[in-house]
């Protein structure tokens, strides 16, 4: 079950959560799930890092394209394969729901219809597709909606990372 934070916070159930639409009271709609890292690139280094508290220690949206002044970039982070994620810490987080996660990577943020309203579904919303971090950039070849073949199908690694104090 998911539990969102805030007073437009819709409560889920199972993997799946009512939308949350960017608002005057909630310019990202992604903050009511607050994470101590909320990472919507995979591809950097995150190294010796520790979080306390939150919804998630760890969070890892997909975003099938960039945001905010880079929206029309031709790329699509969920897509790109993650680097060094090593030596991370996570702990007391995620008490507001029963199976949580200290590193999420699930839920997705993107743009409405009208191109300018962020749209957030911390469930796993796989309506605009899936994460598929992939060894050859379609986007560099400018078909970003190319198919990642499954010999180029990347797998993100999480190591020597710990979690604790947490549900589930």
């Amino acid at each position: 079950h998911i539990h969102l934070l805030g007073p437009e916070a819709p409560w889920g159930n199972g993997q799946t959560t009512q939308l949350n639409y960017q608002s005057v009271d909630l310019t990202l709609p992604a903050d009511v799930t607050a994470a101590a890292f909320y990472i919507t690139n995979m591809h950097n280094n995150i190294i010796g890092n520790a979080a306390s508290g939150g919804w998630a220690g760890f969070a890892f949206p997909t975003l099938h394209q960039p945001l905010g002044p880079n929206k029309n970039v031709n790329m699509r982070p969920s897509s790109r394969t993650s680097l060094i994620i090593d030596g991370n810490t996570a702990h007391s987080t995620g008490w507001w729901w029963k199976h949580a996660g200290a590193f999420y990577i699930g839920g997705a943020l993107y743009y409405d219809a009208d191109g300018t309203t962020l749209v957030y579904n911390a469930g796993r919303d796989q309506t605009k597709g899936n994460r598929s971090p992939c060894k050859v950039d379609h986007c560099a070849a400018g078909n970003c909606n190319a198919y990642c073949q499954p010999y180029d199908q990347y797998w993100s690694r999480i190591s020597n990372s710990k979690a604790f104090l947490v549900p589930g």
